[in-house]
């Protein structure tokens, strides 16, 4: 019971004694060093005086380089690509009745794969973004959602194609798509 209680008192003294070295000695957040090196430093800037303060790091230069392609940006250019393929399809000339291929087929099929591919790869890097706890009033529920059934159109607009009427189908995906892709920019 004693040994309880002095791990418990213990454990209260450690914030304690972090904060003391804060405040009279070293710092553990060196950035916080390199503007304000004493907490009276603070105090001297409230007051008009102006401490002797080191110089403040070069900006010109970023800390990091943007890499070319992330997880992130391969979800929303798979997305993109999606919806340019859709509406490329829709421009495209539609195939005769003895044709098998046509560029309108290519660019739907294109459409259904990317769309497919975004909504895998959104999943996949944003998975921990999803929650149902707030249901569909969160924008990431939303937008996936959207994106899901946006690409599923897509899948069943392929797949009715030759045989039956589909632009109606292909035409709510890609909107079902772009208002994913709206909610989220």
């Amino acid at each position: 019971m004693v040994k309880r209680f002095a791990l418990m008192g213990l454990a209260m003294l450690l914030p304690v004694v972090a904060s003391a070295q804060e405040l009279f000695g070293q710092s553990i957040d060196p950035a916080h060093d390199a503007v304000w090196q004493r907490p009276w430093h603070l105090a001297a800037a409230q007051s008009g005086v102006s401490p002797a303060l080191p110089a403040a790091p070069d900006d010109s230069k970023p800390l990091f380089k943007d890499r070319w392609l992330t997880g992130n940006k391969l979800h929303q250019y798979l997305g993109i690509g999606s919806i340019a393929l859709a509406g490329l399809a829709v421009l495209a000339p539609k195939p005769g009745k003895d044709e098998n291929d046509s560029v309108h087929q290519e660019l739907a099929e294109g459409a259904a794969a990317l769309g497919g591919l975004a909504v895998a790869t959104g999943l996949g890097f944003h998975y921990d973004e999803l929650s149902l706890s707030r249901g569909f009033r969160d924008p990431d529920n939303l937008h996936a959602l959207l994106a899901a059934l946006g690409a599923l159109g897509f899948i069943a607009a392929v797949n009715e194609a030759p045989d039956g009427g589909h632009a109606g189908v292909g035409v709510i995906s890609a909107a079902a798509m772009l208002t994913a892709i709206k909610i989220t920019w």
